[in-house]
């Protein structure tokens, strides 16, 4: 059985999920959600709502184990 690692990196302008096979290190697939900071905020407040973070999350994670899973095949 083959062991993937999932990597998430979360910041202000997208979520980042990267797969990898935990044996030997290869990057299988990688995918990218962008999202927007809350409009209308007052000057220099920088605000984003936690589900976009959730809801970015969950579909990179599922984008990139859909590619991980057709480049296994």
């Amino acid at each position: 059985m083959r062991t993937l690692l999932i990597g998430i990196d979360s910041g202000t302008q997208s979520t980042k999920a990267l797969v990898v096979d935990a044996n030997t290190g290869k990057v299988l697939a990688a995918a990218t959600e962008a999202y927007d900071l809350i409009p209308n905020l007052p000057p220099g407040a920088k605000e984003q709502h936690p589900h976009t973070w959730r809801d970015a999350t969950a579909s990179a994670i599922r984008r990139a184990l859909r590619q991980a899973q057709s480049r296994c095949l």
